[in-house]
């Protein structure tokens, strides 16, 4: 039930929360890596600036007092574990694209007025908050056609969210280095980190996507007290081992639109470059490999894909949805580490849209347990879990002995 405060008229303040809604978050938990593996060890969204999501373990809380919504958890979860309701990604690439051969600038409500701007921008873009950008968004609001970003970052210093600063400038980091890798120069700059290119005031159309009445930090200390949604807890769970035969396979939407901007971004002869660090990967399969099957079992994205039919597998894998080391799932799953991620990676490979053939083979039976294999070049069919428990059973005697 939503509690009204007594100094303002119910009416008005439905009307506001209809218009805003600024306190809503929500935890997909099957998505979290940390659920999909306890290794995982992911602590992105522990960045949130004011603390309202907390870890500990594998449990995930998301405290609505303390949200304001800003989105960062959502822009840094590299498999959309988090959502927070705020301007439709799609409204923003259409305003973006209203820019098309111009420079577009972003700014948050802390700037005031608005519309006075100091860099080359031609409109400005309103959200309420700049950790909302993520790398894979900026890179798709750059591939509508405008030739550069701004992003006015002087706020931050006296914002009391200000902690969220550093993650601002590692997306902007990130998305250039993108650039960078297909080919094109920095595009996206920070109003603090290029001082020098900054010009006198003047004004500009500003275009907004959510058309709010007031700005979510105006209404922040009115709203603390009221619950219009509340916390969402995930529960503690243990990782399964082996994964269950099911998991949710999601392919976030931020890396759908990356995977569909990127083509348009490639610049024909780009050289290979390091995709370390970036929400995009190759992943490399040795001969080691004993087409168990987990990778594709645990792949987060889809990415993996593992069939068995007729005494034959295949392990192939769809680039454009990898998402890269920052999940890393498949390599840390691997019993025999035979999964690795390439360096350097060609931009035309992150953008081929025919699946990859990482290992094919024949199937055989394993010659201790009967499980199926992927038969060895040296014949000798022994699966992973029958090594394993040689080794321990090795180990242990000789331990005794």
């Amino acid at each position: 039930p939503v509690v009204f405060m007594p100094f303002l008229e119910p009416e008005k303040l439905v009307g506001v929360l209809d218009r805003f809604q600024p306190v809503s978050v929500r935890v997909a938990p099957e998505r979290c890596l940390n659920r999909r593996h306890k290794d995982s060890k992911c602590a992105l969204c522990l960045a949130c600036p004011t603390g309202a999501v907390t870890a500990a373990a594998m449990s995930v809380q998301v405290s609505a007092e303390k949200c304001v919504g800003c989105g960062l958890c959502a822009s840094v979860c590299p498999t959309e574990a988090f959502s927070v309701q705020g301007p439709a990604l799609a409204e923003v690439l259409r305003l973006s694209a209203g820019g098309r051969g111009a420079v577009v600038e972003v700014a948050c409500p802390q700037r005031s007025p608005l519309e006075k701007s100091r860099s080359s921008a031609g409109a400005v873009l309103r959200l309420s908050c700049l950790a909302w950008l993520s790398p894979s968004l900026l890179v798709a609001m750059l591939a509508q056609g405008i030739t550069g970003l701004w992003l006015d970052d002087t706020s931050c210093t006296g914002c009391p969210i200000g902690s969220a600063h550093e993650t601002i400038g590692r997306a902007v980091d990130t998305a250039n280095r993108l650039l960078a890798l297909f080919g094109r120069p920095p595009a996206i700059a920070l109003y603090t980190g290029s001082p020098e290119r900054l010009g006198k005031q003047r004004d500009l159309e500003v275009w907004d996507p959510l058309r709010p009445v007031y700005s979510r930090r105006d209404l922040f200390t009115a709203f603390r007290k009221v619950a219009t949604q509340a916390a969402v807890t995930v529960a503690d769970q243990a990782m399964p081992a082996p994964p269950p035969a099911k998991l949710e396979r999601h392919l976030p939407v931020q890396r759908a639109l990356l995977s569909a901007a990127l083509p348009r971004l490639l610049v024909e002869g780009a050289p290979p470059g390091s995709v370390s660090g970036l929400p995009v990967g190759k992943i490399e399969v040795s001969e080691a490999c004993t087409a168990c099957g987990l990778c594709a079992r645990l792949c987060p994205s889809g990415a993996l894909v593992f069939a068995q039919s007729q005494g034959e597998y295949s392990l192939t894998l769809s680039v454009p949805k990898c998402l890269g080391e920052a999940c890393r799932l498949c390599r840390l799953i691997c019993p025999v580490q035979a999964v690795g991620f390439a360096e350097p990676v060609s931009p035309a490979d992150l953008v081929a849209e025919a699946p990859l053939t990482l290992r094919a083979g024949r199937i055989m039976a394993c010659s201790r347990c009967g499980a199926p294999m992927a038969a060895p070049a040296d014949g000798q069919a022994v699966c992973h879990a029958c090594q394993w428990t040689k080794r321990f059973s090795a180990d242990g005697q000789g331990r005794l002995a």
